[in-house]
């Protein structure tokens, strides 16, 4: 199992990869703008750090991954352990990017990632980036 730490990356992923998407776009990001402003008030995290990761702009930073941390696990992807939940991730990117095999493809790749439940939310987030673009 994946925790849900890494899901908030997985959703901030994907609004950075697909940004390009124009289905559901600005639906995605108002429910990862609503997503963050929770996290951003238990994370000491910026509006500005969500509107540049819109912008592919992922700061190696200890507050930017608490903020990544804290959306995978509000979206229940990951536990606080920092265990994903493989299945659901899958289920996620499968309806984000409307293509299963990609999204499947994605996450068998980026869910290797270790370290603090903290560090793999933001590596996931990075990993995903870097496979799409």
């Amino acid at each position: 199992m994946f925790s849900m730490k890494a899901i908030f990356v997985v959703f901030v992923a994907n609004l950075i990869f697909f940004k390009n998407v124009e289905c559901g776009l600005e639906e995605m990001r108002g429910r990862i703008t609503a997503l963050a402003s929770s996290c951003i008030e238990q994370t000491g995290a910026t509006p500005e750090m969500v509107s540049k990761a819109f912008d592919g702009v992922l700061p190696d930073d200890d507050t930017f991954k608490e903020l990544l941390y804290c959306m995978a696990k509000e979206q229940h992807y990951i536990d606080d352990s920092g265990t994903i939940d493989e299945s659901k991730l899958k289920a996620f990117m499968g309806e984000l990017v409307g293509d299963e095999a990609m999204a499947n493809s994605m996450v068998d790749k980026c869910l290797t990632q270790t370290g603090t439940p903290q560090d793999k939310a933001y590596n996931i987030v990075v990993c995903m980036y870097s496979q799409h673009h």
